[in-house]
């Protein structure tokens, strides 16, 4: 951390003296196309005047674009090579002093160096939680030293608060509650697309229970594939990880499927969250299964204490699609006293069930009245007004 605000220092020894009203956020991941909550949270930003810049690592493998005017894109092939620091500190010098910088997850490194050495603010926008006891203390100690000053942070339920405040020892009292969740409102419509019996060739019939995202142990693929051996002849599981399905996936699915009759493989990637769409309101029942299996610093109590960071549970919602939920304690509460959908014990004995319009009314509702990023992000946009020059 010293070395990095030093050679930074030897490229702003004439700091520029304006500031605009813009915020900067760190994301190592890249993949806001596929992320509606943080392409939301900037599309949000810029409706409130705001300009944006997302600094992210180069991705060959997905697609990479502004999700909306007023935001900039800005692509590094390596946070910590000294080119992309120099490139950083030319843009800021030429461009003028963001108001605010924010890091996404370990992003938050980058931010407090930058926010450091400009005397601003920054925070910290959680969507993953590393565990000193999974990694270790050199993985953690940057992240923890980053964490010392933040202004605010955001994160998803008081469970993961807690969690991330003891982690990475942070001392701030702002916090803000926003699950991970697009914008609303929730999408209705009177007919379903039926994108799959076109595109598949399906009997009227037939029933579609879709899961969307990682194709993995940690989210129970294996098990959930095991079980269509004993699902009725007229359901189809669809499986769907966002982005091109790879050879190692495609050997995981052949290996634990158990009726490749029932099984349909969507491999077309995803360029944006909105394509989805067609997809999800195709189904009739969306598959949201977890369990930590700590192989690696994400896939453990990261996964194990999941609660509103689940993105998946959210846009089933807000399309109407009833959620069959395993291992996911927040929500699968919701989902028992709400009604909508079912929680499963064991997954091992799962069959899907189809739902009636009345439960499908009940999901678009709790959507737009507790998950609609428009109004879970409020308080945050009036805390940091007070940023504006």
């Amino acid at each position: 951390m010293i070395f990095w605000t030093s050679f930074i220092r030897k490229y702003l020894i004439k700091k520029p003296k304006l500031t605009i009203n813009k915020i900067v956020f760190f994301h190592p991941e890249g993949n806001i196309n596929n992320n509606p909550n943080l392409s939301g949270i900037v599309s949000l930003l810029c409706e409130k005047g705001w300009l944006v810049d997302i600094v992210s690592t180069q991705r060959n493998d997905i697609y990479q674009s502004v999700p909306c005017q007023n935001s900039n894109m800005i692509l590094v092939n390596d946070y910590f090579a000294k080119n992309e620091f120099k490139k950083l500190c030319n843009y800021f010098n030429e461009k003028g002093i963001p108001t605010l910088f924010v890091g996404v997850d370990r992003g938050v490194i980058e931010a407090s160096i930058f926010a450091r050495y400009y005397g601003k603010r920054y925070g910290l926008l959680s969507y993953e939680i590393f565990y000193l006891s999974e990694t270790n203390l050199g993985f953690k100690k940057p992240e923890i030293k980053a964490s010392r000053a933040l202004d605010f942070v955001i994160v998803q339920d008081p469970v993961r608060k807690d969690d991330l405040t003891r982690e990475n020892r942070i001392t701030t009292n702002n916090f803000f509650y926003v699950p991970v969740a697009p914008i609303g409102p929730s999408q209705a419509l009177e007919v379903k697309p039926r994108y799959f019996h076109r595109r598949y060739g399906l009997d009227d019939d037939i029933k579609i229970a879709l899961h969307i995202g990682s194709i993995a142990r940690w989210s129970c693929c294996d098990k959930l594939l095991s079980t269509l051996s004993h699902w009725p002849d007229k359901w189809r599981l669809v499986l769907h990880n966002r982005y091109k399905i790879d050879d190692e996936t495609m050997k995981f699915i052949k290996r634990y499927c158990s009726d490749r009759r029932k099984l349909i493989i969507a491999d077309k990637p995803f360029d944006s969250i909105y394509e989805m769409s067609e997809y999800i309101q195709s189904a009739d029942l969306g598959i949201a299964f977890y369990r930590g299996i700590y192989e690696n610093a994400s896939d453990g109590r990261n996964i194990q204490n999941i609660g509103m960071s689940s993105g998946k549970i959210a846009i089933y919602l807000q399309h109407g699609v009833p959620v069959a939920v395993y291992g996911n304690i927040e929500y699968e509460k919701i989902i028992r006293k709400e009604g909508l959908g079912m929680v499963i014990d064991k997954i091992e004995d799962f069959t899907p069930v189809a739902f009636d319009d009345n439960t499908i009314a009940r999901c678009r509702g709790f959507f737009d009245n507790n998950l609609d990023l428009r109004l879970t992000l409020r308080p945050w946009l009036d805390f940091i007004e007070k940023y504006r020059s």
